[in-house]
């Protein structure tokens, strides 16, 4: 797709597929071309050490008599975690602190989780099988949820962000939005067609119960509520079938 926006007197496109072009400094234009044209070499090593520390942690919890449950899917699109976090380029990326790649993490998968067991399934904070999966404020849950990490070399995809009335939005309304206003568009990094890999722990005698329990509420949490930012638009579905 091709997008056209005008910023001053300049007419810049951008494609999608990199930062060329784009109406951004040389350091910014330096960060987003980075990850949308790796170095494969470097990134399948980087994603080969962070599988390998990843199955070790799985392979702890089963050797302590945790049973470990693990699933496999793709997003139907985008999706992107973090997207309000502190960045460089103003919008972020969940990226993992050592090896720079992009997880899901495990307490947004919790929560979305839980949240669905309450939105859809009606699930109510007393009820005790939520309670068993998730706790409360005063005893831990029996299920822990880790990190989601890709399974293969991330896939990343730019996009855009085009607020067309930026002082109506930055003056919290106080100035009406005018079509004098130039746009000001707002670059961000998404992450498509790449499979990621979950996984989950059951930590009591009801293990396999509850475990069944909430991998059916995080696969309908990702299918039907989404994960991350920008749901609204379609991102953060995911294909669990």
């Amino acid at each position: 797709m091709r997008m056209r926006h005008r910023r001053g007197d300049r007419i810049e496109e951008a494609t999608g597929q990199g930062a060329k072009g784009l109406w951004l400094r040389d350091d910014e234009r330096e960060l987003v071309d980075a990850p949308i044209k790796p170095n494969s070499r470097i990134d399948e090593w980087l994603l080969e050490a962070f599988e390998k520390r990843w199955r070790s942690l799985l392979e702890w919890y089963c050797h302590r008599g945790y049973k470990v449950q693990k699933f496999c899917v793709r997003p139907v699109w985008r999706f992107v975690v973090g997207l309000g976090a502190a960045h460089v380029l103003e919008t972020g990326i969940t990226l993992h602190r050592l090896f720079g790649l992009p997880i899901i993490p495990g307490s947004a998968l919790k929560g979305a989780a839980k949240a669905y067991a309450q939105l859809v399934e009606g699930r109510t904070d007393d009820d005790p099988e939520l309670v068993a999966v998730f706790g409360t404020t005063e005893q831990a849950g029996s299920v822990i949820f880790f990190d989601a990490i890709p399974l293969e070399v991330p896939k990343f995809q730019l996009d855009i962000m085009n607020p067309h009335y930026p002082n109506y939005y930055r003056t919290q309304g106080q100035n009406p939005p005018a079509d004098w206003e130039s746009p000001n568009p707002v670059f961000f990094l998404t992450v498509t067609k790449t499979h990621y890999r979950f996984a989950i722990a059951a930590r009591s005698e009801q293990g396999n119960r509850l475990l069944d329990l909430a991998e059916k509420w995080l696969k309908g949490a990702l299918a039907d509520l989404g994960i991350g930012a920008k749901t609204s638009a379609d991102y953060g579905f995911w294909d669990v079938s």
